[in-house]
């Protein structure tokens, strides 16, 4: 069998089927450094979870409760140490810190 992949994530999962185990572990320390790296521009639910699908090379990511489903693994955020308020708040103060920018960059 040949698959005409290099993507981890895919060969892992064509295993699973395979034989019936699962190929993929979650490294939250891993996760958490890619939720804190897509947290410092993400200004919204959608540009962090843009960025989160970049960061992983994966296609699906879903934020939602205390959750973040990554491709189709779904990690709750209390196992990082976070909580959906914090990420909500870091999208906001990153928004709030945008919307000043572009103000003082169009002062007299």
């Amino acid at each position: 069998m040949q698959l005409q992949t290099d993507n981890l994530n895919t060969i892992a999962s064509k295993l699973q089927e395979i034989t019936g185990e699962d190929y993929t572990k979650i490294n939250y320390e891993i996760v958490k450094i890619a939720i804190d790296s897509v947290l410092e521009t993400a200004i919204n639910d959608k540009t962090f979870e843009d960025g989160i699908k970049k960061y992983f090379g994966c296609k699906y990511c879903r934020f939602f409760q205390d959750n973040i489903q990554i491709a189709n693994k779904t990690i709750n955020l209390k196992e990082i140490g976070l909580d959906k308020s914090q990420v909500i708040y870091r999208l906001i103060s990153n928004r709030s810190a945008k919307k000043d920018d572009k103000i003082n960059s169009h002062s007299f």
